[in-house]
């Protein structure tokens, strides 16, 4: 089935278009600045549309709103669903989309070859209204009796300096494996069945690479496929629901991390490797989100007689795949990236591994990505 395209459908819009949006959301005649942008009255605030003063400017150029009275920067989308919240009403940001495809009779899809085609009829309804990507898994991974876990010993803090408190480690069932110098980590699905155990090695064995491997016990391998399921979503799901947000990380700590921070209001979760597969993708998208952050490590430090345009080629690489990561969702919801622009981080962490403050000033000054190639700061 083609999916409604949110970017296509924004950048499709002309002026006379905006103009009918903005007047069915309460707002006057616009006026026009000395460049020729139309300032249309301020109905993402305040009130009643007779105290709206025209200070909500129009760039056609980027797509983009600007209030120079309180709200600042926002896209078509964010004005309708401020403009509603003063009306009464709770628009989603699915439901914006919708507002505007039922508006200008617009609708493009991921399918459409040309910027300027435009559908006969709106033929998307299905997917706009009940967009729940396979919530049911095709393949349940199997699940492991949790007795397994007795095993081991209560978590006591082995992460030394890594800010894991022994609530946080027990809240996800974090444990020690004394005969193998282990941290123990089990997976949970989103129904909390136990679907695998990994292992985080604190010797040597780290220190050659094999930081985490599955867990072994009397020879039997608690492994899962780690790309069919996301750590934590069975304890951070809640929060990802209530606040329409998901990050995604790298690796199990920082999930932990990201607890210690925020507690129940943490909203990450971790793919648990380097890349992002479409059964994860589907799965944070089945918890109807409407922002994602792709918050992977930082690249690696340069390595020793590289030159600097080597090292710059393969940062550049790296940012590109992260960025083709993000095209994933780009068609549906609102993603970002969380870059290092500030040297907050050493090389190879992740944005929750420095502090609480580190990780706000990186998702302060996070990097949209839209379905064209590139960013939008």
């Amino acid at each position: 089935m083609s999916r409604l395209d949110k970017d296509k459908i924004k950048e499709s819009l002309t002026l006379s278009d905006i103009n009918l949006i903005l007047s069915d959301l309460g707002s006057s005649s616009p006026r026009q600045d000395s460049q020729g942008n139309p300032i249309y009255s301020t109905v993402c605030h305040h009130g009643n549309s007779s105290d709206h003063k025209h200070k909500l400017y129009y760039y056609p150029s980027s797509y983009n709103f600007h209030c120079y009275s309180n709200c600042a920067s926002m896209d078509i989308y964010e004005v309708i669903i401020q403009a509603k919240e003063q009306q009464g009403y709770t628009f989603s940001f699915y439901e914006s989309i919708k507002y505007v495809t039922e508006l200008t009779h617009k609708s493009f899809t991921m399918n459409d070859s040309s910027k300027g085609k435009q559908s006969d009829k709106i033929s998307d309804w299905n997917w706009l209204n009940r967009f729940k990507p396979k919530k049911k898994m095709t393949t349940q991974l199997p699940s492991f009796n949790e007795n397994v876990l007795d095993v081991f010993l209560p978590y006591l803090n082995n992460w030394i300096g890594e800010g894991i408190t022994p609530k946080t480690a027990n809240l996800f069932n974090v444990r020690y494996y004394f005969k193998e110098e282990q941290i123990i980590l089990p997976h949970y699905d989103i129904n909390s069945r136990l679907i695998g155990i990994r292992s985080r090695n604190t010797d040597e064995r780290a220190d050659s690479g094999a930081k985490y491997i599955p867990t072994i016990v009397e020879n039997t391998q608690y492994n899962h496929v780690l790309s069919h399921s996301l750590y934590g979503i069975h304890l951070t799901q809640e929060a990802v629901k209530s606040s329409r947000k998901c990050m995604l990380v790298e690796g199990e700590k920082s999930v932990l991390k990201g607890t210690e921070f925020y507690g129940e209001d943490n909203f990450t979760v971790a793919v648990c490797g380097s890349n992002i597969s479409t059964v994860q993708r589907d799965l944070v998208l089945s918890l109807n989100v409407e922002e994602v952050f792709i918050a992977f490590d930082k690249f690696r430090g340069q390595k020793d007689m590289e030159s600097d345009e080597k090292y710059e080629k393969a940062l550049l690489e790296y940012q590109k795949k992260l960025v083709r990561l993000a095209h994933m969702f780009t068609a549906f919801v609102r993603v970002y990236i969380l870059y290092d622009d500030y040297g907050v981080l050493n090389p190879k962490d992740s944005p929750l591994d420095q502090s609480k403050g580190a990780l706000e000033l990186l998702m302060m000054n996070k990097n949209e990505i839209t379905t064209k190639e590139g960013m939008v700061t």
